[in-house]
């Protein structure tokens, strides 16, 4: 049976004395404790001298975490990342707020009963300092249960088993319409689980046309699938089943170039929305944002950045491992906490609720309801 637990983090910056950090800066970290851990909740507080952009990596294996192999799966030899958000200040010192993506953390992969993270803490010039390894100790009542997974294999065996065990149910900060809720439920009857089916089209965005054209998602973690009702449905349970990526790693996948605008503005007239150049970090009023002769436009579909006519040097593994995830950019210059989808080898950014879901409808694939219903459903609540 799967047993998660929800990581949440808070992080308190004061001016201390700081030791147990490996920097090329002034930047210094200390105090590091945990506070809190449960099968809901592990809490962690840490110091800084200053107002850094911190953030965590979690590892299911013992040694040393690089922030350059950020890949959040459920995976034996991955990594679990932690976003920073949701600061404030209060007299001088910074509390922020972080919450593990993906529902949590699968402790079948961990190494005997613990669970290992360091931390990081960049400046404005993005130099960082990188605390030494700690380790967790993961409660009893999240560890695998053997026992309960024979129970699964004989149930299975004997054709008894509920496929709806691995469901997984997001709790979102939104009204669930009525109609959303039909649909879930009927689907939810509907479903005639194949879980060869669902691991093939795992990241998939499927298209139902015989059904009105609903757009359901097939988580690629949980191999649940989502249904996207509209641009608000899209972007509040993407962000919900969005891994944690830095600024530096996003920066290897290449960026895709919707082929319309989708009612987004075009300030510069160069193809380009100014939400993408937002994120992009380049000039919304410039169609040649660093004076080479190419328009932004054409710098990107030949794989240089538009904002400095560097190269981008992509990484063909993270690449591949990330296909068909949502991610959620949590660092650097230009993050404003934007949403990617990953398709075909490439990163999707529309911008808005609306145009989001238009791109993710033209990369989606259709299919049957026979078919899409060989995945089971993720299901929604509203957060109390």
């Amino acid at each position: 049976m799967r047993k998660k637990i929800t990581i949440l983090v808070l992080l308190v910056l004061l001016f201390a004395s700081f030791s147990n950090v490996k920097a090329d800066t002034d930047i210094q970290i200390n105090n590091i404790q945990t506070v809190d851990i449960s099968n809901e909740s592990f809490t962690i507080k840490w110091q800084t001298n200053g107002n850094y952009d911190c953030t965590m990596i979690y590892s299911t294996k013992n040694g040393n975490l690089d922030d350059d192999l950020l890949v959040t799966t459920r995976d034996g030899d991955d990594y679990i990342f932690g976003s920073i958000f949701s600061k404030s200040n209060n007299n001088g010192i910074y509390y922020y707020e972080n919450e593990i993506k993906n529902q949590g953390v699968d402790t079948r992969y961990f190494d005997g009963d613990k669970g290992y993270y360091d931390l990081i803490c960049y400046d404005g010039s993005r130099n960082r300092a990188v605390s030494s390894v700690y380790s967790f100790d993961i409660p009893a009542e999240n560890k695998d249960d053997n026992a309960t997974d024979n129970n699964d294999a004989e149930n299975k065996k004997n054709g008894s088993t509920d496929i709806y065990s691995n469901q997984i149910i997001l709790r979102l900060q939104r009204r669930i319409t009525e109609l959303e809720r039909q649909v879930l439920d009927l689907e939810e009857r509907l479903t005639n689980l194949d879980q060869k089916f669902a691991d093939k089209y795992a990241g998939t965005m499927f298209l139902d046309v015989e059904n009105h054209g609903r757009l359901w998602y097939v988580d690629p973690v949980s191999k649940n699938r989502f249904y996207f009702e509209n641009g608000e449905a899209a972007l509040s349970i993407g962000g919900k089943l969005a891994t944690g990526i830095t600024y530096e790693n996003i920066q290897k996948i290449p960026v895709g170039v919707p082929d319309m605008l989708y009612n987004l503005t075009d300030s510069d007239g160069d193809g380009l929305s100014d939400r993408l150049e937002s994120a992009l970090g380049s000039d919304i009023n410039n169609s040649d944002t660093d004076g080479d002769g190419y328009s932004d436009k054409q710098e990107l579909e030949n794989g240089y950045n538009p904002a400095n006519n560097q190269k981008y040097n992509y990484d063909q593994n993270i690449i591949d491992r990330l296909e068909g995830k949502m991610l959620l950019q949590v660092s650097g210059p230009n993050s404003h906490g934007e949403i990617w989808y990953i398709h075909n080898g490439q990163r999707w950014y529309g911008g808005t609720k609306d145009s989001m879901y238009e791109i993710m409808k033209a990369k989606s694939l259709g299919a049957t309801a026979k078919n899409i219903r060989k995945v089971i459903v993720g299901n929604v609540e509203e957060a109390k």
